[in-house]
């Protein structure tokens, strides 16, 4: 299970975190693992923080904006990809979750 994975299945357990009518997070921190800062947040610090739910879904899943509106945070393929908001749903951006077959 990516740590994407993780971070939906568990937000129900964070107060003020999630949406129940919608049974996903209404907002979400993209982070890196403790000791993995040297990947992608090393070349994309800017991109990290929290995201917003937006109305309707891309791709059926739930996308997100960050706080500046610059980003989005969108499921493609098999990955929850962090983007420029104008990609939002294609499977291209700064980095993802990584695939979950043999890629």
């Amino acid at each position: 299970m990516s740590a994407a994975t993780k971070l939906f299945k568990n937000c129900s357990n964070v107060v003020g975190f999630f949406h129940p009518p919608l049974g996903c997070c209404y907002r979400v921190k993209v982070a890196f693992t403790k000791g993995r800062s040297n990947g992608a947040y090393k070349l994309h610090p800017y991109a990290f923080g929290y995201y917003k739910l937006e109305p309707g879904s891309v791709k059926g899943h739930p996308h997100y904006t960050s706080e500046d509106g610059r980003f989005a945070l969108a499921y493609c393929g098999d990955s929850w990809w962090v983007q420029l908001a104008s990609n939002r749903g294609e499977c291209r951006g700064w980095f993802h979750s990584g695939w979950q077959g043999n890629r």
